[in-house]
């Protein structure tokens, strides 16, 4: 599973259950790859979404010692037990993120430049710009935020039209719309 890179196709999807009961669900006409397990060898997850759309619904075992981390090509989010989905724009160069459960921190993923030049890029300095809070927003359930070259910083979350989503994942994603939904359906707006 590490370093395996699942693309799919129209009305495809692909629904990974992670040995902690994490499951992850990638949507139609998207490119992933995961690139760390929590393993006794790793102390995080990693997954890298290039372009697409990624659901996760995340046990919470994992925290600061012990990060889950979705990148994209703009941006990094790292999480602490709970339910998001993220979508990459690669035509917009454009992340957004929802959360229904729990609290996604999200930071660009060349802000760590301006904590360390020789952390720009890398896991390491994501890590610390998503624990730096003015670099990072923390999305909260109910809310969206999106980020993209033009932006230095993640826009400020805001709350999201729960009728809204449904309908655009429903139209977009329509192979993955009954689990993403049902999650949808308990929090949120």
């Amino acid at each position: 599973l590490v370093k395996d890179k699942f693309i799919t196709r129209k009305d495809q999807a692909v629904l990974l259950s992670l040995d902690d009961e994490t499951q992850i669900t990638i949507g139609p006409f998207s490119s992933f790859v995961v690139e760390e397990l929590l393993t006794e060898k790793s102390n995080r997850t990693i997954l890298n979404l290039f372009y697409g759309f990624v659901h996760n619904k995340v046990k919470k075992q994992y925290g600061s010692d012990r990060p889950y981390i979705v990148k994209t090509p703009v941006a990094v989010m790292g999480v602490r037990g709970t339910k998001f989905t993220v979508e990459h724009d690669s035509r917009l160069r454009e992340t957004r993120v929802h959360t229904f459960e729990g609290v996604v921190a999200m930071a660009s993923l060349k802000s760590a430049s301006t904590l360390d030049r020789t952390l720009s890029g890398s896991i390491e300095g994501a890590l610390r710009a998503l624990n730096t809070t003015t670099l990072a927003v923390q999305v909260k359930a109910g809310q969206q935020s999106r980020l993209s070259p033009a932006l230095q910083t993640p826009e400020p979350p805001k709350p999201f039209e729960k009728k809204e989503f449904q309908q655009n994942i429903e139209r977009r994603f329509p192979t993955v719309a009954p689990s993403v939904l049902e999650t949808s359906s308990k929090r949120g707006p």
